[in-house]
């Protein structure tokens, strides 16, 4: 399936203006879980993450992370 660079953009600002940290958000579609899945190829979402099922995404406040 082709991504439009204009869903890419929309996806990306959405998650970066709309969500707030560590709430899980549900991925409503298959366009939606695609380009997602793109923009992690991308390594443009160093700050979110999926659940174990692939159905749900967060924002993870980095610096909480640990590097041990």
């Amino acid at each position: 399936m082709e991504i439009a660079e204009e869903d890419l953009e929309k996806m990306y600002d959405w998650i970066n203006r709309m969500m707030k940290t560590d709430t899980w958000y549900p991925i409503k579609s298959e366009k939606a879980f695609d380009v997602i899945m793109h923009l992690f190829k991308e390594g443009v979402l160093l700050n979110c993450e999926l659940d174990e099922n692939e159905t749900h995404i967060r924002k993870i406040d980095n610096n909480l992370i640990s590097d041990n």
